[in-house]
């Protein structure tokens, strides 16, 4: 059965704006509905099942009925969430962000089933770090050319600095170039993808921007979208990616993520950083921690077959 987010609010222009976004999100897993009024609604829930709700906050202290579904509160601030109450979202802020919100809650609500539809068999870990000069882009790099000895591999830098000398003659700004087909939503942009790829045997590489702002500006629908299609277009078994800075670009590839692999250090200092890192991801992303999984800062070999080790013993689950 198909799956209904309806929305409910009274401004006509921000319902039509918002429901024309959500409507061209090709990869979500259930469709949208706008009204402006309960009776509307009332009337579309006579003949329709709804999933989600996502009501105006003022429309639903008023509503006679309220429906026995998930909700969320559009706000414009002036609503607090009560104990117990639905969650609250600002309703003035990016259609990219509420959407965001609203996969978040969806896979809250409805475990196991997943708003997004994930990457097939292709598997995706992200190595990060809350501090600088761990080595996380050369630790990275060192997962997925072990990886690629025996399986197929995309490497993904977003450190808009790196250049990666085994890119061949792809283009030194390919990131930038792929995060460009990706905004312009074409299929015939889609489809170039590949050609950007640097190539090594079975390890594939997707790096480089023509500048830093390429990677902030990208959301992270954007990027979640880019993971997917590469990961359709190549039918890799692991993509490894960099994280570089915290970006609205990596928040989409950690959404994606099964691993998360923090690179942690024992001095003081790490340790505060780690805590006001995990408290800004799980802000983000409330089940991102689930998937984090704590590398000590030690020697590269031994970094390297921790990380070896988690991804071996879920291929063999």
């Amino acid at each position: 059965m198909e799956q209904v987010l309806a929305i409910l609010d009274g401004e006509e222009r921000y319902v039509s704006r918002l429901l024309q976004y959500l409507s061209s999100q090709r990869e979500l897993v259930f469709s949208t509905a706008a009204f402006t009024s309960e009776e509307k609604l009332s009337d579309y829930m006579e003949r329709h099942r709804i999933a989600m709700l996502l009501c105006e906050e003022s429309i639903y202290g008023r509503l006679e009925r309220i429906p026995e579904c998930p909700i969320m509160l559009l706000s414009d601030r002036s609503y607090v969430r009560e104990p117990g109450g639905p969650p609250v979202v600002f309703k003035f802020q990016s259609a990219s962000e509420i959407l965001r919100e609203i996969l978040l809650y969806y896979e809250e609500v409805y475990p196991g089933q997943q708003a997004i539809p994930k990457t097939g068999h292709t598997q995706i870990a992200t190595v990060l770090s809350s501090s600088g000069g761990a080595g996380v882009t050369t630790l990275a790099e060192s997962l997925a050319q072990e990886l690629s000895k025996q399986n197929k591999v995309l490497f993904l830098s977003f450190d808009p600095f790196y250049f990666c000398e085994l890119q061949g003659d792809a283009r030194e700004d390919a990131l930038s170039e792929a995060i460009y087909y990706v905004k312009q939503k074409s299929e015939k942009g889609m489809q170039k993808l590949n050609s950007l790829l640097g190539r090594k045997e079975n390890l594939s590489y997707l790096c480089g921007v023509a500048h830093w702002a390429d990677i902030s500006e990208c959301n992270s629908e954007e990027m979640i979208l880019l993971l997917q299609e590469l990961a359709k277009q190549g039918s890799y078994d692991y993509v490894i990616i960099d994280a570089g800075e915290f970006t609205d670009a990596l928040a989409g590839a950690m959404f994606l993520s099964e691993y998360l692999f923090l690179l942690t250090k024992e001095k003081k200092e790490h340790r505060k950083k780690e805590e006001l890192f995990l408290r800004q991801a799980s802000f983000r992303m409330p089940e991102s921690e689930k998937r984090m999984i704590r590398i000590p800062h030690t020697d590269r070999e031994s970094m390297l077959g921790q990380m070896h080790l988690a991804l071996r013993a879920e291929r063999r689950e």
